[in-house]
């Protein structure tokens, strides 16, 4: 499946489904002539060879990666239109093979394309794309399941949001600390919450068996806008409400603003 390049939610999307996207207009008719020159002049894997990211040459042979096919291929990885679209962490976070990834990174920093930054609390550096814009304000909502993309590698989710998350599917009911299925709750730019939901099939309802709210994040502050995300899973869901538990501290604000919340569903 293909998708526009301007089209954010789409491309979360499929991604998170699928693991690749196939992005149309992203390369001139200049730039896959260049490409296809290289490939022409290059021997290509068998049918049993598989063409790799980047190799040493020597393990694989010169060709079988091909960031070593030639300078255009290089530029793949820093492609204006094509960064922009890539939010990822180097390295472990696409499995990528650990001392191929250092070397990737080096290369990229020393040509500019990646800038070294320390980051408070963190041992390994962090990098800056410099063409990066930091934004003034980020205005977001969203209920995340535990294999969004965001935040489905967990050290990197506590080192970006000081947000420590674990599926509880298979630790035993009494060891549970915040439920069964448990969806954290993105604000803007912080998790500030989360949630252990239920679709109750029978009853027509979608349960909150339990909600939590960050520390040092108030109650209040967060029952509304979750309430209205609440809702919207109700509906996609094609329940008739929401019903909200005792557990939790966040569990008596969140039930106000629930009720507060009007509804109606098609």
């Amino acid at each position: 499946m293909t998708v526009d390049a301007s089209d954010h939610e789409l491309q979360q999307y499929l991604f998170d489904l699928q693991g690749y996207l196939v992005i149309h207009n992203v390369l001139s008719p200049a730039e896959v002539a260049e490409l296809n020159r290289l490939i022409d002049a290059r021997r290509l894997p068998g049918p049993r060879e598989s063409i790799r990211f980047g190799s040493a040459a020597g393990k694989h042979g010169p060709d079988h990666g091909f960031l070593n096919w030639g300078e255009p291929f290089c530029r793949l990885l820093d492609h204006e239109a094509i960064m922009p679209i890539l939010r990822f962490r180097l390295g472990d976070y696409f499995r990528l093979p650990r001392a191929e990834s250092k070397l990737r990174v080096a290369e990229l920093v020393e040509a500019g394309d990646l800038i070294p930054i320390a980051v408070d609390g963190w041992r390994a550096p962090g990098y800056l794309w410099p063409a990066a814009r930091r934004p003034r304000s980020v205005q977001a909502q969203a209920l995340l399941s535990p294999f969004d993309s965001l935040i489905w590698y967990r050290e990197r989710t506590l080192r970006l949001f000081g947000f420590r998350y674990r599926i509880e599917i298979y630790t035993p009911a009494a060891a549970r600390v915040h439920g069964y299925y448990v969806l954290p709750f993105l604000l803007d730019e912080a998790l500030v919450a989360r949630v252990d939901l239920k679709s109750d099939r029978q009853a027509g309802v979608l349960l909150v068996q339990g909600a939590f709210a960050e520390p040092a994040v108030e109650p209040e502050a967060v029952a509304g806008p979750l309430a209205v995300q609440l809702r919207r899973t109700a509906e996609w869901l094609e329940l008739d409400d929401v019903v909200v538990g005792e557990r939790g501290d966040l569990a008596a604000a969140l039930r106000r603003a629930v009720r507060a919340v009007s509804w109606r569903r098609e």
